[in-house]
């Protein structure tokens, strides 16, 4: 399911995909969510979705999205997956 609304960050339906990244930042707010997500065998893909709906010009979706990332970075293991599978490139702009 995890994967499946890390697919609706990119509708084209702006209020579908806002609350898809609402659904992510919810997610993260408690540890185990991050875990869901890290752990994830589609983690990959999960990641690099969150990331690319950074880039948008929707507010709303970029502000949750960026919480969840924020989330998901706070322990040393969520950094590590984030840059390895991700490209640290990413974050250095």
């Amino acid at each position: 399911m995890v994967f499946n609304i890390s697919l609706l960050l990119n509708s084209t339906n702006p209020w579908i995909a806002s609350n898809a990244a609402l659904v992510f930042a919810r997610l993260t707010v408690e540890e185990v969510g991050c875990q869901i997500i890290l752990t994830h065998t589609k983690h990959h893909e999960i990641l690099n979705q969150l990331l690319a709906a950074l880039d948008v010009n929707d507010p709303s979706r970029s502000t949750n999205i960026a919480f969840a990332i924020a989330r998901l970075i706070e322990g040393e293991g969520g950094k590590k997956i984030l840059i390895n599978d991700c490209g640290q490139n990413k974050f250095v702009s």
